[in-house]
This record gives C-alpha cells, structure tokens and sequence, in this order.
C-alpha cells in the first residue's frame, strides 16, 4: 500500500513538471495580470532642467510652511525597471531631501496648511497621515503635470519637518550620465 501511494505521489509530480515544462510561457500566452509591465516612456531632461523644476517644488514647500529650507541636496540615481533592476536605457532619477524649521505646536496645521497648498495647485494627495502621538505626521504629494512627488514628515523632537522630493524617471540628455553607469 505505501508503495502504491509513492507510485501515485510521483506519477502526479512528474504529470505536473511536464505539463509545466511544456506550457508555452511567452507574453502573449500569459494572462494579462500576469505579463510584466513594459517600461513606462520617459522624456529626455538634463540634470540641471530637473534640478530648478525640484527647486521650485521644494521653495514652495517651504513658502507654504513660513521657513526657509535648511540643507537641501540633490543627487541623480538610476531608474529601476519593472524586474527591479536598472533600466537598460539608462533611465534616471532626481532625489532631494531637506529640513525646514517648524515650531513644535505648529506640526500638524503646518502639514494642513501644506495639504490644502499642494491641493490648490492641483497636486494629488497620496497620503496623509496623524501619528498615533497626535502631535506629528506625514503628508505626500504628486505634482501630475511634472511626476514629481514630495513626502513631509514631521520629525520626533518636533523641532522641523523633513522634505523628500523624488522625480520622475527621465532618459539622460546627449553628454550626460546621470545613472551614473
């Protein structure tokens, strides 16, 4: 009887290998849920054009809140692609990152403050958050016309807030390498 069950046990394995190694698996063959996404296209910007458009975004982040930016860099950084890895066309990515100095009692107005900003000027709030302390949160916006989306944080010892910026993927201009590769 044990052996009979084996017997059964293998014979289900290999039917199930065999229909699998045999099963036509190219793209157009697979569910559409299930292909991978193509590469979304980019437009070609240069390093500079992306750095003032990230300016301008984040000097209205600080206009919004009452402060001026405190350590504001940027960097370029390859684009990943739909398998995680970089794009093969070279793709990249401006990130930036700051703090603003915002009064301890002022934390979440200032996010409200910034949330009705950012929606004044036809940006999509994607989240929008109140942590569990009551006196701190997070508000993140996308910029539609541009792709670049901005994250504030409020920080713990509720002395500033934190801005990220990152920006949408772009193909590099002739003569740069902003991927880096």
């Amino acid at each position: 009887m044990n052996r009979r069950r084996h017997a059964g046990i293998l014979l289900t394995v290999t039917t199930i290998v065999a229909t699998a190694a045999c099963t036509d698996r190219t793209p157009e063959n697979t569910p559409v849920s299930s292909r991978p996404a193509r590469e979304k296209p980019v437009q070609t910007r240069t390093v500079a054009d992306a750095t003032t458009q990230a300016d301008n975004s984040v000097n209205q982040v600080a206009a919004a809140l009452g402060n001026r930016l405190d350590g504001w860099k940027t960097t370029t950084v390859p684009c990943s692609g739909t398998t995680g890895t970089d794009r093969p066309d070279r793709a990249w990515q401006l990130q930036g990152a700051a703090n603003i100095a915002v009064d301890a009692g002022d934390q979440l107005s200032a996010l409200q403050r910034l949330t009705h900003d950012w929606q004044q000027r036809g940006w999509q709030i994607t989240d929008q958050q109140t942590f569990a302390d009551d006196t701190r949160g997070t508000v993140s916006a996308l910029d539609p016309a541009t792709g670049t989306s901005v994250t504030v944080t409020t920080t713990k010892d509720l002395g500033r807030v934190a801005v990220v910026l990152a920006s949408t993927c772009y193909l590099p201009a002739p003569g740069e390498d902003p991927a880096n590769r």
